[in-house]
């Protein structure tokens, strides 16, 4: 296999990682010890704020302290994991 041959494979993986992702639902969990409006998050800098898997479900992640806290946005509907 060839280097160019592999960064092509590799490059598909990581898109249909990305898609997998992408698919999985929103959570917003009241329960989240961190609470923005949606104003507030969007205005966050992208290297302060992102999203991770658990429990088959996205959450809203953002750096606080020095650690990673999940969010809970006061103005949208919750949706917690089944």
């Amino acid at each position: 296999m060839t280097s160019d041959e592999l960064r092509t494979a590799v490059a598909e993986v990581e898109r249909r990682e990305r898609a997998a992702t992408a698919a999985l639902p929103l959570a917003n969990d009241p329960a989240a010890p961190f609470r923005l409006t949606r104003a507030k998050w969007k205005g966050l800098h992208p290297d302060l704020k992102g999203t991770l898997v658990r429990d088959g479900m996205r959450r809203r992640m953002v750096m606080r302290g020095g650690a990673l806290s999940e969010v809970f946005i006061t103005d949208m509907k919750p949706r917690v994991a089944p």
